[in-house]
Parts: C-alpha cells; sequence; structure tokens
C-alpha cells in the first residue's frame, strides 16, 4: 500500500510539471494576442446593446459652504452601424442638499438624407424634440477600440472568476491618461464632463485613470469596460470651479466610477423611429404672442411644424376709430391695405368693424410672408425659439404656447 501511494504522488506531480514545462493550459493566453484577436473580432461587429451606468459622489466647498453631491446616469440601448442607427432608455438624478431630482428620457439616433438626425423625449417636457447635427461615428460609439487608449506600459492580463452576462471573460487592467480620456468616450458620458469644464485644454494636470477591460472568452469582444476616476479629478475639478466661484473654492471626490457592458452584438434588428414619434412631430404647434404694435392691440398666432419651423402666421390688429363712421369707411379697403402693407395676393387681409372699433386680419404663410415688404431682413428659416424670442424682444409682444 505504501509503495502504491509513492507511485501515486510521483505520477502526479509528473503530470503538474509536465503542465508546467509545456505550458500547454487550456486557458493560457497571451496580452498581445488577445488585444491582437479583440481588435481583429470588432470589425465584423454591426449592432450591438449596451448599458452606460456612471456613478459620481463628491463635496464641493465655497464660501464658507460645503455642498455635497451625488449624481448617478444610467443609458440602455442598442446600436447599429448599417444602417446607422440607436435606440436608448435614460434615466438621471442628482442628490442636492438633501433634495432629489431625477429625470428619464427616450432618445433615436437615425440618419435621415445623409444627416444625423436625433429624436428625443425627457419626463419633463413629454414631447419629441427633433435635431439635426452633424455625422456621427458609429463605428466609435458601437465597437470603440478602448484598449489602443490604455498606455500600453500598464496593461495588464489579470486572473479572474467573473462572469458577465454568464459567460466567462478575460480581464485586462492598465491606466488611462486623463488626456486621451475625451477622446476614449467620445459620446458616451464625456459631455457631461466637458460641460463641467474638467477638460479645459489649458489645465496642465494631468490625471491617470484607472480601468478594467473584460472580453468574452469565446469572441473576444468586449464584455464591460469599467473606468475609476476618483483619483485625482478632485484637482481638475477644483480648478474648473475656481474658475466660476473663486480661488477659495474646492472639490473633493468620494467616488467617481462609469462603466459600459456590451452583449447581443450582431443580434439587433434594424433600429428605427416609431410612426407615432413621427406623427406627433408632424402636428403643427402654435404659439400665441400678444401685445401692443404701432398703437394697435395686436395678437400674432406663429404656426410651426413639427422640426419647429415656421409654416406661417396670423396677425389681428384692432384699434378704437373714434366713432362707427370712422371705423365703417375702413370697410372693403382691403386692396389699398395690401399695397400699404406690401403685400400680395397670396396673403388674406379682411377688415371689420364693431361699432368704432376696427381689426384687421392678416393670414400668411412662409412664402407670402417672403414676398411682403413687412419682414425686411427677418430669417423666416429661423427655429421655433428664435422666432419667439425675435417677437418678444423685437416687437415687444408676449409669447405663449
Amino acid at each position: 500500500m505504501l509503495k502504491s501511494n509513492h507511485h501515486g504522488h510521483w505520477m502526479l506531480c509528473g503530470v503538474l510539471m509536465l503542465g508546467v514545462l509545456c505550458g500547454c493550459s487550456q486557458d493560457k493566453v497571451n496580452l498581445d494576442d488577445l488585444m491582437a484577436d479583440a481588435k481583429t473580432a470588432l470589425q465584423d461587429v454591426d449592432s450591438a446593446n449596451m448599458q452606460f451606468v456612471m456613478d459620481m459622489d463628491m463635496n464641493i466647498e465655497a464660501s464658507g459652504y460645503e455642498l455635497p453631491m451625488t449624481m448617478n446616469m444610467s443609458m440602455d440601448g442598442d446600436m447599429q452601424k448599417d444602417p446607422a442607427g440607436m435606440d436608448m432608455q435614460m434615466e438621471v438624478s442628482v442628490s442636492m442638499l438633501g433634495q432629489e431630482e431625477s429625470m428619464d428620457g427616450k432618445m433615436y439616433v437615425v440618419e435621415e438624407d445623409g444627416q444625423t438626425v436625433t429624436y428625443t423625449q425627457t419626463s419633463e417636457s413629454q414631447s419629441w424634440v427633433r435635431e439635426v447635427g452633424a455625422q456621427a461615428n458609429f463605428d466609435e460609439i458601437i465597437t470603440p477600440d478602448f484598449l489602443s487608449n490604455f498606455d500600453e506600459e500598464t496593461l495588464k492580463l489579470e486572473s479572474t472568476d467573473e462572469k458577465i452576462n454568464d459567460k466567462e471573460v478575460y480581464l485586462i487592467t492598465g491606466k488611462m491618461s486623463s488626456d486621451v480620456f475625451d477622446e476614449a468616450m467620445p459620446d458616451v458620458g464625456s459631455d457631461i464632463l466637458d460641460s463641467s469644464g474638467v477638460f479645459d485644454d489649458t489645465s496642465s494636470t494631468d490625471v491617470q485613470i484607472d480601468g478594467e477591460v473584460y472580453l468574452y472568452k469565446d469572441s473576444k469582444l468586449p464584455a464591460q469596460i469599467k473606468l475609476d476616476l476618483t483619483d485625482g479629478f478632485d484637482e481638475l475639478l477644483t480648478a474648473s470651479l475656481q474658475e466660476s466661484l473663486g480661488s477659495e473654492a474646492s472639490c473633493s471626490i468620494n467616488r467617481f466610477e462609469m462603466s459600459m457592458t456590451f452583449d447581443q452584438y450582431n443580434e439587433i434588428s434594424e433600429i428605427t423611429v416609431p410612426d407615432e414619434v413621427i406623427n406627433t412631430l408632424s402636428a403643427p404647434m402654435t404659439i400665441k404672442c400678444s401685445g401692443v404694435l404701432s398703437g394697435m392691440d395686436t395678437d400674432v398666432n406663429l404656426s410651426f411644424d413639427g422640426n419647429d419651423q415656421l409654416l406661417g402666421l396670423e396677425m389681428i390688429m384692432s384699434m378704437d376709430m373714434g366713432d362707427a363712421q370712422t371705423a365703417s369707411a375702413l370697410l372693403g379697403q382691403e386692396e389699398t391695405l395690401k399695397d400699404s402693407l406690401g403685400v400680395g395676393d397670396d396673403t388674406f387681409v379682411q377688415i371689420t368693424t364693431e361699432g368704432s372699433r376696427a381689426t384687421i386680419t392678416l393670414n400668411m404663410d412662409t412664402d407670402a410672408m417672403r414676398n411682403s415688404a413687412l419682414f425686411g431682413d427677418v430669417d423666416l428659416t429661423a427655429p421655433k425659439d428664435e422666432m419667439v424670442t425675435s417677437m418678444e424682444v423685437d416687437a415687444g409682444l408676449v409669447c405663449l404656447e
């Protein structure tokens, strides 16, 4: 029995030694080869599901006051390269001085006639907004090559038993410079930091960000990217705060983490904007403005389409002529009024009276407005907000939706 046990031990040691000498463990991989495989695998990706999470806990001190603040943001959606599209659900919550505010929203990003168009709805407004922007790089959004943004000398292949979406993963750790962070996350999360001034080009502070990149073992595609921005970013935020709040302002960060989790590669069907969204935007909207214009009580109803472009207006002007006879003398003078106003036959003009009060009504679409002398160099293609501002600032009217 003793001899048999010794023989078994020697056999076991021999097997273990053979494994060490041969390096033939099935899970043994080379970091450079793994990174190359991941880059190759990304080239065949057309679509994916992505979940983004940001968690920030910080304290701001200024003028002797301390302001604790937490901010949480999450996005969950599908993305596709060809045809390019994105369908995203968003949630944001901010807690400050014991008060918590939250907002959720829905966003579609699609290509229309060679342009990137974003449709957005938030819980605050409940209405859909359509915006045309610059061409988006969907390759970077869907398949970001994060590993190339890390300091190559800091990259390490670590052992892990963690599973993501019930799949085994490889773990690569490393450090990323804050100087390249904005490029590393071009469309997910970095805009929040840009608006705070953290990445001011004049900043001389360079922060090293700890990162973890998980790759699915079966496909070598990114499973999850984690970034810990806690250390050092208080210095960047402090510099930004001091520009706006004074040299005594400071910021301390307790926690600042981001993560992106990817799944359902090449399983997403074509992303389109639902008909109900399009139909909602197609419905015209009327902005009512009122006040006194050239001594006359004036109401102006501006009509806009779903893209906030002006369709036309109705202008109603009235004044007391002193007596009914003077007012009635204006009846039937529509053509004369057209000539004096510099409007053409494509403008509807009506004069009515009630007692001593005379009322003039004009109806014009944008073509009629362009053909008239009433609006001078007013940009009739300006979006709704600019048109309303012009009515309020230039004409002195009060406008309400």
